[in-house]
């Protein structure tokens, strides 16, 4: 069902129009660190160990800005980032 969520967003960020850069920034930063998030829960074996911290490093968060910045204007561009992002989840849960 989150991955449903994250399809819907892709929807979203892709029907604003590209000239509209800091708009779809706003958008996009949010679903890349969320979809980002849930790769690494599903790449965690223990991630319901209280214990175990699971996030998005900050290098991961600066490199993700810094990319947004230089695709965000393509279509393309950013349907293959958040595909490729989003098999590494299936990949791991086996869908």
């Amino acid at each position: 069902m989150t991955l449903d969520h994250f399809d819907a967003a892709e929807r979203y960020i892709i029907a604003i129009p590209r000239r509209n850069l800091r708009f779809r920034l706003a958008a996009l930063w949010p679903v890349l660190i969320g979809l980002q998030t849930l790769a690494a829960l599903a790449e965690c074996d223990n991630w319901l160990d209280p214990h175990t911290r699971v996030k998005v490093s900050r290098r991961a968060v600066y490199g993700t800005i810094a990319l947004s910045l230089l695709c965000g204007r393509s279509n393309g561009l950013l349907r293959v980032w958040l595909r490729r992002i989003r098999a590494r989840v299936e990949r791991k849960i086996g869908l």
